[in-house]
């Protein structure tokens, strides 16, 4: 996936990659960015959508570029928090004990 800058009004650019892979036997239906694309503006998130840019998150982005930097084999089971709009930051705090309790027991019921 390469996001162009046009695919946003000209109004966006990314000095990073957009694609951080250290594993190829990965599912990627669901693409998932750093912290570059951030938004709580409904209309940019409805953007991001159409480019196929589902998911935010920069600490994944950030664990996958060191590892593939020290060639670790990494993948991520993500766990949406929130959504892209003036309450994200606050959904996200709500949301978050929840989610670390699904993501748990999802762990433990597929790896244990």
């Amino acid at each position: 996936m390469s996001v162009l800058p046009e695919a946003f009004g000209g109004k966006t650019y990314t000095p990073i990659d957009n694609i951080v892979s250290t594993v190829e036997d990965v599912s990627r239906e669901t693409w998932v960015n750093s912290s570059h694309y951030i938004t709580t503006d409904v209309v940019s998130a409805k953007q991001y959508l159409e480019n196929d840019i589902d998911l935010e998150n920069m600490e994944f982005y950030a664990v996958l570029k060191v590892a593939k930097a020290l060639d670790i084999p990494a993948k991520g089971i993500l766990i949406v928090t929130n959504y892209c709009n003036a309450e994200a930051h606050k959904d996200f705090i709500a949301n978050h004990d929840e989610a670390k309790q699904l993501l748990s027991e999802y762990i433990k019921d597929r790896y244990a």
